[in-house]
């Protein structure tokens, strides 16, 4: 149930649950007890509505005509108001308390006419009526609003100035009503939610309010978004604006989800009385004041509670979602198998087709496994990305990517149940697919995203878009301007999309599916020519539709209606559910048919698999009324519905025994990560957890000490204690940093800086270890998803997350000391094996733990990547270029890559023990070079990797500090960090470095 008159502003409530739920659960609770009530005679907020019916008409033919003459201009009295109202919180001491609530004034300022504080109709604060045009209009306007918010169950208290509470001071907020847990402002009179929006007449404020020195908000909006980010924030602020009516939640505004009401469609419909959830129904259920406030024992107000289930809805659907998920994998991989077999190509020939991937006989499904769910992911992805225009991962603000190349296009085409027959054998949804992840994958335009402009990537080439070429003289120098170029914006300046040169999206990361294959070689095995047109392995549209409509679509159970599944609404901690929910499936090759059983045949507990064999001993029943066998595959020619059986030769995506259990893959909740992480904070910020990391004013850590700080998480799964710990820390930098600069981030700038900060950790400060390598993977894509903000490059978080097993130090194993100079261990063909030494076992002489050694895995990261020197002849000018993954990686510097490989030689040569320097010149340098040599290794750790994000307050962070100490990485999964440690004056006197001190100390050495 859709009403056009309600705004679902970036998806504040799941539109499913809107449409669908929230009507049901409506009638059988506010609207049944309203319907009581009104029998009674007594007034409802659904009442209320009803009866404004005519006189928002009036209202309207009052008012809408001069809105703009009027509200455009400044109110001179509000002005005054607003000042006295400011000059009052200047003038408290800083040992006395500023007054919570500033009553309006009798008096407006100079000219303005006595009266009293309150005209009747009144709601600006300070404004006094007279008989000019301008006031009497406001005072209709006033009038209009007080009339609103009666008829919704309020009891408008008489207007003023909120004070709140903010690290610069406190400041008078002006309000037209105010109650625990919410404000109302007001601003001009508008007829549709557009004009209330950016610098509309109807969102300016009547007077500028002033929130720091030089920084004042002219908006309803913005002031809004400025007041439910303050510590001390109302849970709600109610914005009217005449015929228009915008809530707005705390947790959610300044991310632009909202929920508003054009009451100029809404009212003078004036829904038909009964407990039927219609239009004013709904309308009143989440405006009015029952719902708005919190209960009289405390417990939140029917808004949170209809919010907080609509999230717990939304996990729900990802349960939905997973099985969506498994289905795909299932259709993806036997389409791959069906394909072939079309083309003459049996399963265990494609090791003929892929012999340098398909190494093994068992590799097969394995290989259909793992691309089938990267497949998946590159949608998943996409589909979450594209929820979130404000990220700006991909442009969906142009309409132009909207209408051409985006998923959501893809999606309206998956609405209808079935396709035609015509098209169920095209390509049309596979070719849309692969035009979009090469876009992604190389950026769009290439000449945008493309350093080199002298020389083309095969895949800058291969893109459609004009190429202009000018051919060299032969033997000439080359001549930047007259080589190879791309347009400059390859006639698509409105489609901008940052290249996300990742694991993900890399083209050659997926060898089989989807793709055309040519004979590797000249012959067959048996000396046959080998055939001549490629394997055709693309998708075709009847599969693809049924993974679109898995990923996108929740049907509707019964009678109900099915919805689009609303991905602004899952978290990154949803897709991790979803993500680990498949990490214990595996694949396989049905050797015989397999039939699927389940207790009463249904599968929704939990199915299994038995051989045709098993089938036909008679001991599984299937008799009607008694069938252990699913049944859902209907026979075309009699209407009756078969059991489900996988063919020989068919893939099967199955859950391993008890691979979940011993394997740990457990999803953890956001509600154990953000307590764990948070606990974590508060001993991190003080010894006994006495700081709570949301108020940390008493911490004696600096914003400066927590970009040092290293989380790392050991069991890494889909990153869901590394993202909470990015999160908190960087909320916590934040706040530290306002209050050691004595200075506010703008709001309109918070949740970018608050990006950039969580994308800095993430990059610098964060590591993670998984046994399995799809983890590692999932885990670099949700952090990508956590962090990305408009105008950041891809980051490449592949550095710090790897797979491998954590618990080092497991196993007590030793090498001999005498025959360390041979390097055995360091020996990648013939390696030494270190000896097992039970823990009774006393260590013969000079035998070394093999955990105190140098490994073969040191450094590893250096065959991934390296520097690419110019070629013989080029220019002068031009510089060796960084090459991470195979791409050219312009925020690696290439110095710091060849002083890491060179360390990594160093640590790889067999040791010959410490020669003593002959002479004392010799002893100096040595000693020189190797402070030399710690300085520039421990910048490699972190400052190689620098994409140039400049953080709010601390540009040009110095990763060469002395602070060494803080480092160390935590065991725990929710991340812990070691306390930097005090100085010898501070350990004497017991007491820790405040945050002032540690303030002068910097600006002094500066």
């Amino acid at each position: 149930m859709t009403f056009d008159s309600l705004i679902n502003e970036g998806e504040y409530f799941p539109p499913f649950y809107l449409d669908e739920i929230l009507p049901k659960q409506l009638r059988g609770g506010p609207l049944k007890e309203w319907t009581a009530l009104e029998r009674q005679g007594q007034r409802t907020p659904r009442q209320g509505l009803r009866d404004l019916a005519q006189p928002y008409l009036a209202a309207r033919a009052a008012l809408a005509t001069d809105a703009e003459k009027y509200h455009a201009v400044t109110d001179t009295r509000a002005v005054a108001a607003q000042k006295t109202a400011a000059d009052v919180l200047k003038a408290v001491s800083a040992e006395s308390d500023p007054p919570a609530f500033q009553p309006a004034p009798s008096d407006a300022g100079p000219g303005s006419t006595q009266g009293p504080a309150q005209a009747p109709g009144a709601l600006a604060p300070g404004w006094v009526a007279d008989d000019t045009p301008e006031s009497v209009w406001r005072a209709d306007l006033a009038a209009w609003h007080r009339r609103l918010l009666t008829a919704l169950g309020f009891d408008p208290v008489a207007p003023g100035h909120l004070t709140t509470t903010t690290p610069t001071g406190p400041v008078a907020v002006p309000v037209a009503h105010h109650e625990p847990g919410l404000v109302v402002l007001t601003g001009g009179f508008a007829t549709d939610v557009d004009a209330t929006r950016g610098d509309g007449s109807a969102n300016r404020l009547a007077a500028p309010v002033r929130i720091a020195s030089g920084k004042s908000l002219t908006t309803v909006t913005d002031l809004a978004a400025w007041l439910l980010t303050n510590d001390n924030a109302p849970r709600y602020a109610l914005l009217l604006f005449g015929g228009v009516m915008v809530l707005g939640d705390k947790d959610c505004f300044s991310r632009g989800q909202y929920l508003a009401v054009s009451l100029d469609t809404a009212l003078p419909r004036k829904a038909a009385k009964g407990a039927t959830a219609g239009e004013i129904d709904l309308i009143a259920a989440v405006f009015g004041a029952p719902s708005l406030r919190p209960g009289e024992d405390g417990s939140d107000d029917d808004i949170a509670k209809l919010v907080a289930e609509s999230r717990d809805h939304s996990v729900g659907v990802t349960a939905e979602l997973r099985v969506g998920l498994q289905k795909s994998v299932h259709l993806i991989a036997n389409e791959v198998l069906d394909l072939a077999r079309e083309q003459g190509v049996h399963p265990d020939d494609l090791q003929d087709w892929l012999p340098e991937v398909l190494k093994e006989p068992g590799d097969l499904p394995k290989l259909l496994t793992h691309e089938s769910l990267r497949y998946l992911y590159r949608l998943l992805f996409l589909l979450y990305a594209e929820a979130r225009p404000e990220l700006d991962i991909v442009p969906m603000k142009s309409d132009e990517y909207v209408t051409g190349y985006s998923v959501a296009r893809l999606r309206e085409l998956v609405a209808q149940e079935k396709l035609g027959s015509a098209s169920r054998r095209g390509h049309h949804f596979h070719g849309s697919l692969a035009l979009l992840f090469e876009k992604v994958f190389t950026g769009h335009p290439v000449a945008d995203t493309v350093k080199d402009r002298t020389t083309l990537s095969a895949a800058s080439a291969a893109v459609t878009e004009p190429i202009e070429s000018i051919e060299p003289v032969a033997g000439s120098t080359p001549d930047p301007d007259s080589q190879p170029r791309l347009a400059p914006d390859d006639g698509h300046a409105a489609v901008r999309i940052e290249a996300l040169r990742s694991r993900l999206f890399d083209p050659e990361s997926i060898k089989l599916v989807g793709q055309k294959i040519a004979y590797p070689t000249a012959t067959l095995p048996d000396g046959s020519p080998a055939p001549a047109k490629p394997l055709d392995l693309r998708l075709r549209n009847e599969v693809l539709h049924q993974v679109l409509r898995h990923l996108t679509f929740v049907e509707g159970k019964g009678k109900g209606h099915g919805a689009f599944i609303s991905y602004a609404n899952l978290s990154i901690n949803h897709l991790g559910a979803v993500y680990e929910g498949l990490m214990s499936y595996t694949g396989f090759i049905a050797r015989e048919a397999l039939y699927e059983v389940a207790k009463g045949g249904d599968e929704s507990g939990g199915s299994w698999l038995v051989e045709e064999g098993q089938v036909r001993s008679g001991r599984y029943p299937d008799e009607p009324g008694n069938s252990v066998f699913v049944k859902d595959v209907v026979d075309r020619d009699t209407g009756e519905t078969a059991s489900r059986v996988h063919p020989v030769g068919s893939y099967v995506y199955r859950l391993a025994g008890r691979d979940r259990q011993t394997s740990a893959s457990y999803y953890t909740p956001k509600s154990l990560t953000e307590a764990a992480v948070e606990q974590t904070l508060r001993f991190r910020l003080d010894d006994e957890g006495r700081v709570d990391p949301l108020k940390p004013e008493k911490a004696w850590v600096n914003a400066a000490d927590v970009l040092r700080w290293r989380v790392c998480e050991p069991a890494l799964g889909s990153g869901a204690f590394l993202n909470e710990a990015v999160d908190q820390l960087a909320a916590l930098y934040l706040k530290l940093a306002q209050r050691e600069r004595g200075v506010e981030i703008d709001p309109e700038d918070y949740q970018r800086e608050l990006q950039k900060a969580k994308a800095y950790i993430a990059l610098h400060n964060a590591y993670g270890v998984d046994l399995n390598d799809t983890a590692v993977e999932l885990a670099e894509i949700s952090l990508w998803l956590n962090t990305m903000h408009p105008g950041m490059k891809a980051p490449w978080y592949g550095l710090h997350l790897h797979q491998g097993n954590s618990l080092v130090g497991a196993a007590r194993k030793v090498y001999p000391g005498h025959s360390l100079h041979l390097g055995g261990w360091l020996n990648a063909k013939e390696q030494q094996r270190p000896r097992h030494v039970p823990l009774t076992e006393r260590l013969k002489h000079r035998e070394v733990h093999q955990f105190l050694l140098p490994a073969l895995g040191w450094g590893s990261i250096a065959e991934q990547v390296s520097v690419r020197k110019p070629k013989k002849g080029a220019a002068a000018d031009e510089q060796p270029v960084s090459v991470a993954a195979g791409s050219v990686a312009d925020w690696l510097d290439p110095e710091l890559i060849e002083a890491m490989k060179r360390w990594r030689s160093a640590m790889r040569r067999n040791p010959r023990g410490e020669q003593k320097p002959k002479t004392k010149k010799a002893a100096t340098s040595a000693a020189d070079a190797r402070d030399k040599a710690a300085v520039t290794d421990e910048r490699i750790g972190q400052g190689a990797f620098d994409l140039g994000l400049d953080l709010w307050e601390q540009g040009g962070f110095d990763f060469s500090g002395t602070t060494t100490d803080t480092d160390a990485g935590a065991t725990a999964e929710a991340g812990a960090v070691s306390p930097p440690k005090r100085t010898a004056k501070e350990e004497k006197k017991g007491r820790r470095p405040s945050p002032r001190a540690s303030r002068d100390a910097r600006r002094r050495a500066a």
